[in-house]
């Protein structure tokens, strides 16, 4: 099978539908898994990410939950890969294997600080920032590379203009498009995107969005991510607080407003996070 390349799928194809899974924990979580996406194949995305986790077995895990996901998935597959904590060997090891597997898709990203040593030292590391990451793929693969953006600032950044400045840097080096971290408000990703736009930047800015399955689900996300629910979203908190069928059915048809929105406003494409599940992201494609 041809690789396909995200970038010339860009070109030829608007809005692109998409879905983000992480790499389950056991073999029986990769089977699941593989049955919901098989749920979801009506919908015919255009793509699949996978997200990946940094060092050791877990990194076998991703590459082990790509090639299955490629092997039954005949679209478009994107590897998410962190730098943080490994040498060039190491990422150059990680993107042969890829390249081998058929995959022709990375999302670079830096990564975050190891829950396990809140002293580490990014001075020692290999790549210290994503576009130095960005770089060394440009020069040494032919990969399509995507990376991530924020529509209200990396929760880390010290401003929202610093970010975008970050990210510039990161399609400077050689990006081909940029999907998103979640968001709540659409005006967030708007703002985002004009500002991207004023900084000469002219790759896809896919939006990425999450339906929320629960409330208390709500509280984890938002700690995790940083992102702001909206008033309409905290409304529906409020209504709903003593049934989860029916909050989950206000955020569906919440999701769907979001997204039409978004579609009307020519995105360049949708990315879901799913979490791993079809039922929710079912019902949000579902016409009626």
């Amino acid at each position: 099978m041809e690789t396909m390349k995200l970038r010339d799928l860009f070109t030829s194809k608007k809005p692109t539908l998409s879905f983000e899974v992480f790499p389950p924990k056991t073999d029986q979580g990769i089977t699941n898994l593989l049955a919901h996406l098989k749920k979801l194949e009506k919908f015919s995305p255009d793509f699949i990410s996978v997200t990946y986790g940094a060092g050791g077995g877990t990194q076998e895990r991703s590459l082990d939950v790509l090639d299955k996901v490629f092997e039954q998935f005949k679209g478009a597959v994107v590897a998410h890969f962190t730098c943080i904590g490994q040498d060039k060997k190491t990422i150059k090891k990680f993107i042969t294997r890829i390249e081998k597997m058929g995959i022709g898709n990375i999302l670079a990203l830096r990564g975050d600080i190891p829950k396990n040593n809140a002293s580490f030292d990014f001075s020692k590391n290999e790549f210290k920032y994503t576009n130095e990451l960005v770089e060394f793929i440009r020069r040494e693969t032919d990969l399509s590379i995507g990376v991530a953006g924020y529509p209200e600032g990396h929760i880390t950044a010290e401003s929202k203009e610093i970010d975008w400045d970050n990210l510039k840097k990161k399609i400077d080096a050689g990006a081909d498009f940029v999907i998103t971290q979640l968001f709540f408000n659409n005006d967030d990703y708007f703002r985002f995107r004009e500002a991207m736009v004023k900084r000469g930047i002219n790759v896809p800015l896919i939006p990425g969005v999450l339906p929320v399955p629960s409330r208390d689900s709500l509280d984890k996300i938002i700690d995790l991510s940083g992102a702001t629910p909206s008033n309409e979203l905290l409304n529906i908190c409020r209504k709903y607080m003593k049934s989860e069928e029916d909050f989950k059915k206000a955020s569906i048809e919440y999701t769907k407003r979001q997204v039409a929105n978004l579609l009307n406003s020519d995105v360049p494409g949708i990315h879901y996070y799913i979490l791993n599940r079809s039922e929710m992201i079912s019902e949000v494609l579902s016409s009626g």
